[in-house]
């Protein structure tokens, strides 16, 4: 796989080293830009830059459950079946986890499910985690604990 770097081989590895994934990888800074330019913003702002009639900061959006209670007690479970309850999502789904315009890991959503509270430990400050498979799924984890669902225009 070009562009991409194991997790377990990349920066990250430390919140990453107690769980298994096979599927999850950091981009490098190209891809990583051209990743970001296509599903978050053509001129790289990072997310706190955004104005707000920017897709992710004006379109509708909805709370579908909250992840800070659970990430501060480690209570996995509760998180995963929130969002298998929300989200028609499927195991093998790519997913994108956008922290930054040079920083965006690519897992599957088992992968994710399965490594919630350690993707939040890179990034916990409104990351925003793309469906590549399903466009109008797009999630924000908002610094207050709130998981928003936002209708993307794609």
């Amino acid at each position: 796989m070009e562009g991409v770097l194991s997790i377990k081989q990349s920066e990250f590895y430390k919140e990453f080293e107690s769980v298994d994934l096979k599927n999850t990888f950091v981009l490098n800074t190209k891809e990583a830009e051209d990743i970001w330019r296509t599903y978050i913003d053509e001129n790289l702002k990072p997310f706190h830059s955004l104005d707000k009639t920017h897709w992710i900061l004006s379109n509708s959006s909805k709370s579908i459950g909250t992840w800070l209670e659970s990430y501060n007690n480690d209570n996995y479970q509760k998180v995963v079946k929130m969002l298998d309850l929300e989200l028609d999502w499927n195991e093998d789904n790519i997913l994108f986890f956008f922290m930054s315009p040079r920083f965006v890991i690519k897992t599957t959503y088992q992968d994710f499910k399965n490594a919630w509270i350690n993707f939040l430990m890179c990034e916990d400050d409104s990351p925003v985690l793309v469906n590549k498979n399903i466009n109008k799924n797009v999630l924000v984890f908002t610094p207050n604990g709130v998981i928003k669902e936002i209708a993307s225009d794609s």
